[in-house]
């Protein structure tokens, strides 16, 4: 009973390597954020930032080409409501505004799986404190670009397996529509479950030094038994992420609504600059949603008992 009044006590470093019920994973999450907020977000701010505000510039930069101010909620009814309108949306959504908005957003994510694993891994190899910004840097820097390529390499992994999935379920509704209204209910279900049996293998590449394949069969065998719970865990974050990125939006979602066909709104230099800062705290709050994946990931090793097969968790910050 007193373990578990300690555990409860925010004085307390949260231990990363144990094992933990959806419960426990959340309060811990939770707790870790609370305890190490300040060199958190300094690390975010640091990494994450200039990214995410390159990707709202685009960002505005597309709207502006489109003529539509996606922080404008009624602006977005009335787009999603006409069906013509809608088409030609779609027609004119392809260019390079949206092409560097979609770039730069993946090295963003990139940069927060690798910003926060090396955080914690840090944080438990220096006995649950917080690293030095030389430390987080030369591990940040080290890690990154194998970690990019890997993920564009389960990035068309996954991508061949929707596309084949997509092009049977298409081939059914062309001759049994119902069998392929099935198949695409399979489809959609699939990738769920793929979303979550995959989140760890960026994790397993950094941390146990191994390639991809590898990393992707490892991260089925931690999810097994556990896939309910991890899923559980992402809805509850990522719920936590929708809401805070709301608030979040709400000062220029006003500006937008309110000022609906000034000269203001529908200038491209507005659009841009609250592009620009809305992306740039979302990218921000990235740091809310990676924390309890990461935790998962460290409470399944200890689980799992394969925690001193790990070369990147024994060996990060002993040469820094």
């Amino acid at each position: 009973m007193q373990e578990n009044k300690d555990y409860m006590n925010l004085s307390q470093p949260v231990k990363l390597s144990r094992k933990r019920d959806l419960g426990d994973l959340i309060q811990d999450s939770l707790a870790f954020i609370a305890q190490n907020w300040r060199p958190l977000f300094m690390a975010a701010l640091t990494y994450l930032g200039p990214l995410y505000l390159i990707v709202g510039m685009f960002s505005g930069l597309f709207q502006a080409r489109l003529g539509i101010d996606f922080n404008n909620p009624q602006a977005l009814v009335d787009l999603f409501s006409d069906p013509v309108a809608m088409q030609e949306f779609s027609q004119r959504v392809i260019g390079w505004e949206f092409a560097g908005m979609t770039g730069v957003a993946i090295f963003g994510y990139v940069m927060t799986v690798v910003v926060i694993n090396v955080f914690m891994i840090l944080y438990k190899q220096l006995g649950s404190t917080v690293p030095t910004p030389a430390q987080l840097q030369e591990n940040t820097l080290r890690s990154y670009l194998p970690v990019f390529g890997r993920l564009i390499g389960l990035m068309f992994i996954v991508g061949l397996i929707y596309i084949v999935g997509a092009f049977i379920a298409g081939m059914g509704m062309a001759f049994l529509p119902v069998v392929g209204g099935f198949l695409f209910i399979g489809l959609v279900v699939l990738m769920v479950y793929l979303m979550v049996a995959l989140c760890f293998v960026l994790l397993i590449t950094m941390n146990e030094d191994i390639g991809l394949m590898q990393a992707i069969s490892r991260s089925f065998s931690l999810i097994k038994g556990h896939w309910w719970q991890t899923f559980g865990l992402i809805i509850v974050f990522y719920l936590l992420l929708m809401i805070a990125t709301w608030l979040v939006q709400i000062p220029v979602s006003t500006v937008s609504y309110l000022g609906e066909g000034s000269s203001l709104i529908e200038n491209k230099w507005y659009l841009i600059i609250s592009g620009s800062i809305v992306s740039f705290l979302s990218g921000l709050l990235q740091v809310v949603y990676m924390v309890p994946i990461n935790l998962q990931y460290f409470s399944l090793l200890k689980e799992d008992d394969t925690e001193g097969n790990s070369h990147l968790i024994d060996q990060i910050g002993t040469n820094t």
